[in-house]
């Protein structure tokens, strides 16, 4: 047997033992790598899911504020001097339409804006916060309107307050003249328990709005001060003097201080109760103002400009939504018609037309071409 011939069948013998110890390196290997597998899946698991950035959370919580604001309607009412109605002349209040929360600000909110919860009462993030001074407001104001990118959120003004509490009716509680029915609306001395509760629990008033009675008292822009009899306002228009207005009674409030006309004053700066708290306002802007009125009324929007629409006033501007709603309707009778009678679609279509020249000749100038 040549020398070659006797290496060749000893590679052959070691050839099994080879490819055994190469099988045994890769199971080796892959052992090896599924170990370091359940290590990380094991280091993973002991710790928490990455929480949401502070940005995140203050974004979502803007997305809510926003989701709960309610539109109010301007109106005029008169505006009672004391908490009850008496012979001392009231003055007349003439509102715009602007924006209202509808809950007062919880500590879910406070706390994702700020950072902080400084209430009191706690065990549910939907309770009012309450210990926040008027400055505390003004400051999450401040940090709400910088995520929204534009001054836009505030205090309610005295006057609005009471509007929105009084929604549309002459009463002392708003939804009635009597006091029997307080506790259906309102968190106050008698049926609280002695503490503020989760905002929305009990009956909305006619506009929707949830414990504008009771629950905490509500800081306002206005400074307190005497009413100007007989005078025509918006604004604040009181005399400056130490103390920021308080309206709607709280949880510990007997039924005369959660009245409609029912006001009282702290101090602004360093005033922190455990029954005051606060509801946000929201101004409409111009241009809301047109969208809203444009998805209601379609013609609107295809017929009119933006910005001479709300150059109107109020008044023409409910003028020309009748006379294009009108002239919407006179269109679709057109188009109704126009199968079954070509006589009674063209008398629709001509008094459409009529109609049309009566709005160009009324708001012209505004027109879309």
């Amino acid at each position: 047997m040549s020398a070659e011939h006797g290496r060749g069948n000893k590679q052959m013998e070691l050839a099994p033992i080879r490819n055994r110890g190469r099988g045994m390196r890769k199971d080796r290997m892959l052992l090896c790598r599924v170990g370091w597998l359940w290590i990380l899946v094991l280091l993973v698991s002991m710790y928490p899911e990455p929480r949401a950035r502070p940005e995140t959370a203050r974004g979502g919580v803007l997305k809510r504020i926003e989701a709960n604001m309610v539109r109010i309607p301007g109106g005029r009412y008169m505006m009672w001097p004391t908490p009850y109605k008496t012979e001392e002349p009231g003055h007349w209040v003439e509102v715009e339409p602007f924006l209202i929360g509808r809950y007062e600000v919880t500590q879910r909110e406070y706390q994702a804006v700020m950072g902080k919860n400084p209430s009191h009462f706690r065990g549910d993030p939907d309770l009012p916060v309450e210990q926040v001074s008027w400055h505390d407001c003004q400051e999450f104001i401040r940090r709400l309107n910088r995520l929204e990118g534009e001054e836009v959120f505030r205090l309610p003004t005295e006057a609005e307050w009471e509007y929105i509490c009084l929604a549309g009716s002459g009463n002392d509680y708003g939804f009635c003249d009597e006091e029997d029915g307080l506790s259906q609306y309102a968190w106050y001395k008698e049926n609280s328990r002695g503490r503020t509760h989760p905002v929305g629990e009990l009956k909305q008033n006619p506009w929707g709005l949830y414990d504008v009675h009771g629950n905490v008292w509500e800081w306002c822009q206005d400074w307190h001060g005497d009413y100007p009899p007989g005078a025509l306002t918006t604004a604040e228009g009181r005399s400056r003097v130490s103390f920021r207005v308080l309206r709607g009674g709280g949880y510990d409030s007997p039924t005369g201080d959660c009245r409609s006309h029912s006001r009282r004053s702290y101090s602004p700066a360093g005033t922190r109760r455990r029954n005051v708290g606060f509801r946000l306002a929201r101004a409409i802007s111009p241009k809301l103002l047109f969208e809203k009125a444009a998805g209601d009324h379609p013609y609107l929007g295809r017929m009119v400009d933006e910005e001479g629409f709300n150059g109107l006033s109020h008044e023409a501007q409910r003028e020309l939504i009748g006379m294009i709603d009108r002239y919407a309707f006179l269109l679709d009778q057109a188009e109704y018609y126009k199968q079954e009678s070509n006589a009674t679609s063209m008398a629709y279509f001509r008094r459409a037309k009529s109609l049309k020249r009566r709005i160009e000749a009324r708001f012209g100038g505004i027109m879309k071409e």
